[in-house]
């Protein structure tokens, strides 16, 4: 409130108390039991990482026998460390890509492709229209 003092205050308190609660309590005293802020700051757009630019396969670092969903037998899957999986590279499933904390699997049909920023980035491969 702009006037401070305590009469005016009391009675913008009482109004705002009966406007929630449909009455005053006679006599009690008024205490503030909680406050609220929000803060923000302004959205800065995020910068646009560059096209992937492809530089060949990912080296493999051994072969791993995999469940396939997409034909519900098993598969040999290429193994590449996330560590070394350099960007550009890519690695076409079936494969697994490990890093201590997870692993990235990689079904048949698609296609794991590193990103100049560190995001794998995962594509469905393209089918080549039958001539």
């Amino acid at each position: 409130a702009a006037d401070p003092e305590a009469g005016r205050l009391q009675a913008l308190f009482e109004a705002d108390y009966t406007a929630l609660f449909s009455r005053t309590v006679e006599g009690l005293d008024i205490e503030v039991t909680g406050w609220a802020v929000n803060a923000s700051t302004p959205v800065v757009a995020a910068p646009r990482t560059a096209d992937w630019q492809d530089a060949g396969p990912a080296e493999q670092s051994s072969v791993r026998t995999v469940f396939s969903p997409v034909d519900g037998g098993t598969r040999e899957a290429s193994v590449i460390e996330r560590e070394g999986f350099a960007s550009g590279r890519s690695a076409a499933g079936p494969a697994v890509i490990t890093e201590p904390e997870t692993t990235i699997m990689v079904p048949v049909g698609f296609v794991a492709r590193m990103r100049a920023d560190g995001c794998v980035e995962i594509v469905r491969e393209r089918r080549e229209a039958a001539a």
